[in-house]
């Protein structure tokens, strides 16, 4: 089967899909990290790790 010479939606969907879901999954790991730190009540780690840098 010939590559066609310009993608298709389907595949340029599927190629960016990786990206996308990656993303969501860093945002949502810095929401749910900055949640249970401040219901445990670490703030001055959850600040820190809630910005994405360390100590």
């Amino acid at each position: 089967m010939p590559t066609p010479a310009q993608p298709t939606l389907h595949g340029t969907l599927h190629n960016l899909s990786p990206t996308i879901i990656g993303l969501a999954l860093i945002a949502a790991c810095f929401v749910f990290a900055r949640r249970f730190l401040r219901s445990a009540g670490l703030r001055p780690a959850g600040r820190c790790w809630t910005r994405g840098h360390p100590a």
